[in-house]
């Protein structure tokens, strides 16, 4: 795997986790990007200062 969840996560500080999933999905996304795949997802907002 190239990325880590924790890795990711603490590139962005300052910004509240909506969402963070890290595992396995398949994918269904045309030629060449089909089937099982690992992934890293995030979703995030920035904090208000």
């Amino acid at each position: 795997m190239l990325y880590d969840l924790e890795e990711i996560k603490a590139e962005f500080k300052g910004l509240e986790w909506e969402y963070a999933f890290s595992g396995e999905v398949h994918l269904e996304e045309g030629e060449g990007h089909r089937g099982p795949a690992h992934v890293v997802r995030l979703v995030g907002k920035k904090l208000a200062k």
